[in-house]
């Protein structure tokens, strides 16, 4: 077995957090060829939350708690130095009381200072990524801009990289999160204050903001699944640039020259506390 899936295993097991799926165990075949990884059991995922056609799901209560705890998830994450590359629907998780984690590092690995390897899923990787620039943990908050998208359209509305918008009917403050997650000045970390929506605080209970999701809307579904409200962690600005334009499509081939350093740096952008 390769060392290097060792050392992810080693680095799987030390993100310990409320909003990251826990490591149990691994174990390998009798041949030492194949590895297994052993999970937290979660019931349920964003991906198949949002085939199942519920319309709560693009509630902007309900997707403000989720991404505030998606955000404080991240936020650990990244502090560990590990980069995910792989943050889409069906990576977020939804424990049976409402609490979101991040899961599926298949992709991830430690990152000290830049990565170029393109990698990821079609339709949610960075700007940078698609055009073959080195890139860093901004890529994952960009990648975050994605699923807050799909939440809001409920995953029906095809994504448009030249022209990324939210639907009508959703707040200012949203709306402008939702364009820093996807700025040209890629934000390491952001998070959402829960002031973004009036009715949200900290101190309330999640039964108390958004009706729990009954089991018939779909027979795998737990009957308690709503959001978990948290306190907002502390915003951080990476200073660096992404390519000004996004790419439609992914390139299929990597450019054969790969720029030696970074474009210039514009000022940083900071979430309005």
């Amino acid at each position: 077995m390769k060392e290097l899936h060792i050392s992810q295993v080693q680095n799987l097991s030390s993100l310990k957090h409320g909003n990251v799926v826990s490591y149990v165990e691994y174990f390998t075949d009798v041949s030492l060829t194949k590895l297994y990884i052993v999970m937290e059991f979660c019931e349920l995922d964003l991906g198949k939350l949002l085939t199942y056609g519920d319309s709560r799901v693009a509630d902007e209560i309900f997707i403000v708690g989720v991404m505030i705890q998606l955000c404080r998830g991240m936020e650990y994450i990244h502090s560990k130095k590990v980069i995910h590359r792989d943050i889409k629907p069906e990576n977020i998780f939804i424990k049976g009381d409402g609490v979101i984690k991040i899961g599926d590092f298949g992709l991830s690995k430690v990152l000290h200072g830049y990565a170029g390897t393109q990698c990821g899923t079609h339709g949610y990787m960075s700007p940078e990524i698609c055009a073959g620039y080195p890139y860093n943990f901004s890529s994952d908050m960009w990648a975050l801009g994605r699923v807050l998208f799909d939440l809001c359209t409920r995953g029906l509305v095809k994504w448009n990289p030249e022209h990324p918008a939210l639907p009508q009917g959703y707040s200012k403050e949203l709306r402008e999160y939702f364009e820093k997650l996807l700025s040209p000045i890629p934000i390491l970390n952001i998070s959402i204050h829960p002031s973004i929506h009036p009715s949200i605080h900290p101190s309330i209970h999640p039964s108390t903001i958004h009706p729990s999701i009954h089991p018939s809307t779909h027979p795998s579904i737990h009957p308690s699944i709503h959001p978990s409200i948290h306190p907002s962690v502390h915003p951080s600005v990476l200073p660096s640039t992404r390519p000004s334009v996004r790419p439609s499509v992914r390139p299929s081939v990597r450019p054969s020259v790969r720029p030696s350093v970074r474009p210039s740096v514009r000022p940083s952008v900071y979430l309005d506390r």
